[in-house]
């Protein structure tokens, strides 16, 4: 340890004033070991800001004044997260000189490249894969310290310092999400241009800080000040009081302070109560406010408790808290320590100081402050901004310990950091994120101990969060103000709650903050109470293990609703966990689930007001975490209000890691308006074929001698829907069977401009049948061509001499005739547009069935296609005062997707109308009054016919499918 000390010596011996008008690479090597620079005044034109992928969308309008789009999160994926496009490559950053870059942080670096143009050269200094600069593979990126990956933050603290200009450039293939922080100095300032390969000397230099670096700990700046005087001591405190921990007079620095409670419990927490009983205050120059106050854990930068971490300023060790920063005073130093618990307590010490090398006037004084909710913007539109720090005067910005309590787990630090340096409106610092900022990623919980950044306690984001960033190369200077603020996602009632710790150097002794009372500190945190919500599901009561919701965009993005899930881990087998749900009155309602399948995951058991349903459950998946599809638990009695859901653990599958995990994306119930039964096969049109034929749309009619008729698409297998150019005709004595095959209805008549035969649909009016069906066209796709044919039988067709009825593009098709009290209204399905357009339902009105309105829209699907698509084989049927559209074929080529209107021109989803597991459905009612619904299509081996049920509260007397009449 003594060898890494001396290594002070050397990097002294090269250290020049920063106020010089030259500066080395040697100096930009010893400023990232030097914290008595962090005390000094910054001089006019000195400042640090950043360049970064936070969402181009939040911007400041200058004209009113308001801040726009302030919450925007669009920060890396799909986002424009840069300055402009030139030549294809993304314009990252641009920076006029003097300066240098502090940091380089980046999610998700890959292999295009990122390349650094400085002082005007068309060459690049830096030209690498973004990767490179974190994976150690490129000198002089090599030092651990210095460039690391930390819980998925990539890091790079090698300073790259510019003269004139520095302009950052990238292929589009550079990865997500990029922070450049850099410095830059008064305009005379002489600086060296980074050239990629360092001097032997730089080189040595850099290995020798790195190593310091790598051995943060207290005492690590010992050798550099061989004159400090040392006192050490143990103060008891009792309850109630403040004790004076040490006095110091004169002109001179604190370099190292170091504070233990003695005989602390071991119980983590009385341990976490006791540091917030215990506070510390330091008063320089004989005022009487304190510069520093804190709880004493807090300040040491972790919190609650004992957190073990080692870094550059601050740490805490088995043996000692730490502070190796540089505070100087010119008249005194006062540090005292209070203790607001009901017993005494006892601190040990040890207190280094020294004598100044520059005026005291030269200096700034040290500040640190805990506080919870201080000073937050009074702008309504920046209430997601939380303030960390808020001072008027000269000084910098030097880092911050952040403590979150997020007791319901999800993922709290979407924030994104704003750094407002001087009054500026807009910030000069704006981040990606709470853990980017903290140079870290992805919602990472792993703790991980670096020299400038920390996170020393996770509880896997569910529970107490602390997290720790120290600004020593990269501290913020301000001549007039500051204000640090990280967006809160979440109000402390949910309860999400912050409470830090900001340090900095002013010009006065003094600053804003009050010291927080003991209510403030201690237990401060919100408990949760149960029933509980948790990603859109109550839980009754508290289960055994960790129950969050959890983000699941890094697996698979809009695979799970709203990119979450509920999460439960539990202890062991047998452990059980009680979900709500509420039914707004008693019925028979359908569960819905959708789970979490991956290879930690159990088996579970699900139960409803104590009773079995369903089958078990095997959440295992041994390649990837994948969702199950949605799960039916069946059809259940539920009581009105509050039923339980009951999920118990009740083993593994062998090939899994028993960890028995659970992942809820949704439990729902549905009131099923209707629902299928079973379909049986009741007429197949290959029978007496040499070959296997189809029945796609179709209808059914029933005659006044007792016979039913079927219409349709037909044609051998396999599909061919372009040379479908006759019309099935088939019928029987009974619906539900013996169907015989008849001769075609209809051929194409290619003369009359017909391309094929699509969708029969045949009503009864006047004495007269009228089938309409869609004919294509001779002209093309967006003049398709709606016909009529006219019988007296069923059996000889006559076409009309007013066709078309319909000409509509494209693709207009599949029409359905229904009977509004004094009007004829025709259904029909078309794409709104040839390429890709969304798949829409039109409608066109007559009054005499033969000369028709102009087509008003319906219905738009969100599906977008060229033809096909999710809205054919419409059918309108009302019930009471709600009208049903029943289309299809959706997500699958079985999937008829009903919705529910009062309207029967304006058409709503209802989630309580279900997807019925069909094709080319057509709802029918047979002679007893029973509602039935048919299923065919291509390779489906014909029609298929199965029972329809209700359950919407409605009369069947009332609806406008009435029974049929054995008369006409």
């Amino acid at each position: 340890m003594q060898k890494i000390y001396s290594l002070i010596i050397i990097l002294i011996c090269i250290s020049i004033s920063y106020s010089a008008q030259e500066l080395t690479y040697l100096d930009f090597i010893n400023s990232l070991t030097d914290l008595e620079y962090l005390a000094t005044l910054p001089a006019d034109g000195e400042s640090c800001a950043q360049w970064s992928s936070y969402d181009r969308n939040s911007v400041y309008d200058a004209n009113t004044g308001k801040y726009i789009n302030w919450d925007y999160n669009g920060d890396g994926y799909g986002g424009a997260g840069w300055i402009r496009i030139e030549d294809e490559k993304l314009v990252l950053a641009e920076i006029k000189g003097p300066g240098c870059i502090r940091r380089i942080w980046s999610a998700t670096p890959k292999d295009g490249h990122v390349r650094i143009y400085l002082d005007g050269s068309q060459t690049p200094a830096v030209d690498l894969p973004f990767k490179g600069y974190f994976d150690r593979k490129n000198k002089p990126f090599n030092r651990p310290a210095l460039v690391h990956t930390v819980a998925s933050g990539h890091n790079n603290y090698v300073p790259i310092p510019f003269q004139k200009s520095c302009k950052i450039v990238a292929d589009k293939n550079y990865g997500e999400y990029y922070h450049f922080n850099y410095t830059l100095f008064p305009k005379d300032t002489i600086v060296p241009t980074f050239k990629g390969e360092l001097t032997a000397e730089e080189s040595q230099t850099l290995d020798k800080a790195d190593a310091l670096l790598s051995s943060s700990g207290p005492d690590m700046l010992a050798d550099r000040y061989p004159n400090a005087k040392k006192e050490t001591g143990l103060l008891e405190i009792a309850k109630g009081k403040t004790e004076q921990l040490i006095k110091i007079d004169g002109a001179r620095a604190i370099t190292s302070l170091k504070i233990y409670p003695v005989d602390m419990p071991a119980d983590i927490e009385q341990q976490r109560k006791i540091l917030r009983e215990l506070t510390i205050s330091i008063f320089w120059d004989k005022s009487s406010k304190p510069a520093v106050w804190s709880p004493l854990g807090d300040f040491f930068g972790t919190a609650p408790g004992i957190n073990s971490y080692n870094s550059f300023p601050m740490g805490m060790t088995p043996q000692w808290f730490y502070s190796n920063w540089f505070m100087p005073f010119s008249q005194q130093a006062v540090i005292k320590i209070t203790n607001d618990g009901k017993q005494k307590r006892q601190i040990k010490f040890e207190v280094s100081h020294t004598d100044l090398n520059k005026p005291a006037q030269a200096y700034a004084r040290f500040h640190a402050k805990w506080h919870r909710n201080m000073f937050l913007p009074a702008e309504k539109e920046r209430q997601i901004d939380w303030t960390m720090l808020l001072t008027q005067g000269r000084g910098r910005f030097v880092g911050v310990e952040l403590e979150i309590w997020n007791p319901r787990g999800k993922w709290w630090g979407e924030g994104d950091e704003k750094f407002f340096v001087d009054g500026e409106k807009f910030p000069s610092t704006f981040g990606t994120g709470s853990e980017d900022y903290f140079g870290y990623a992805w919602c990472d919980p792993a703790l991980f101990v670096n020299c400038y950044h920390n996170q020393t306690i996770s509880e896997q984001n569910q529970g107490h969060i602390s997290v720790n960033r120290w600004h020593i190369v990269d501290n913020i200077p301000f001549q007039k103000s500051f204000e640090g603020s990280i967006e809160k996602y979440f109000v402390d009632q949910r309860p999400t709650q912050y409470s830090c710790v900001a340090y900095w150097y002013l010009d006065s002794p003094t600053d804003q903050y009050p010291q927080a009372d003991y209510s403030e500190r201690v237990d401060f945190y919100t408990k949760l109470t149960y029933p509980l919500d948790v990603d859109g599901m109550k839980l009754i009561s508290e289960p055994p293990g960790r129950t969050e919701a959890q983000d699941m965009r890094s697996f698979a993005p809009e695979k799970w609703t709203d990119d979450q899930q509920l999460w439960w881990t539990p202890e062991k087998i047998g452990d059980k966990m009680n979900l709500s749900i509420d039914a707004e009155k008693e019925g028979k309602y359908r569960i819905l689930t959708r789970l979490t399948k991956a290879a930690d995951y159990g088996i579970i058991q699900f139960y409803l007001n104590d009773s079995k349903i369903n089958n078990p459950v095997d959440l295992f998946n041994k390649d990837a975490v994948i969702t199950t599809g949605e799960i039916d638990l069946g059809v259940h009695q539920l009581q009105k209000g509050q039923n339980i859901i009951t999920i118990e653990v009740i083993g593994a599958n062998p090939a899994a890691i028993p960890v028995y995990m659970v992942g809820i994306d949704y439990l729902k119930i549905r009131k099923d308006y209707v629902s299928a039964g079973e379909f049986k096969l009741i007429y197949d049109p290959s029978v007496g074929e040499n070959e296997k034929w189809y029945i796609n749309d179709h209808c059914f009619i029933y005659d006044s001698n007792g016979q039913w008729h079927m219409f349709g698409i037909t044609h051998a297998e396999p599909l061919n829907p372009i040379d479908e150019d006759n019309l099935a005709h088939a019928v029987s004595s009974s619906l539900t069977g013996g169907w015989q095959k008849k001769p075609f209805a209809l051929t194409v008549d290619e003369s009359a401009g017909e391309t094929h035969l699509w969708a029969p649909h045949v009503i009864f009016h006047d004495g007269l049948y009228y089938m309409y069906y869609c004919a294509g066209s001779n002209e093309g796709n967006d003049k398709y061509k709606i016909n009529l044919a006219t019988s007296k039988n069923l059996y000889d067709w006559q076409r009309h001499p007013a066709n078309p009825m319909v000409v509509d593009g494209y693709d207009a098709r599949d029409p359905f005739i229904y009977q509004m009290e004094d009007k004829w209204v025709m259904y029909y399905t078309a794409n709104s547009t040839p390429q890709g357009g969304n798949h829409v339902v039109f409608a066109v009105t007559s009054k005499d069935l033969i000369h028709w309105s102009d087509k008003k829209l319906v219905y738009t699907d969100p599906g977008v296609g060229s033809w096909g698509g999710n809205t054919e084989s419409p059918q309108v049927i009302r019930r009471g005062k709600y009208y049903y559209l029943f289309i299809g074929p959706g997500d699958g080529y079985t999937e008829t997707t009903g919705y529910r209107s009062t309207d029967p021109f304006n058409w709503e989803y209802d989630p309580n109308v279900p997807v019925l597991r069909t094709h080319a459905a057509e709802i029918i009612r047979d002679l007893d009054g029973s509602w039935y619904i048919s299923h065919c299509g291509w390779g489906q081996g014909g029609v298929h016919l199965a029972p329809l049920k209700w359950n919407d509260g409605v009369n069947d007397n009332d609806t406008s499918l009435p029974i049929p009449l054995t008369k006409k």
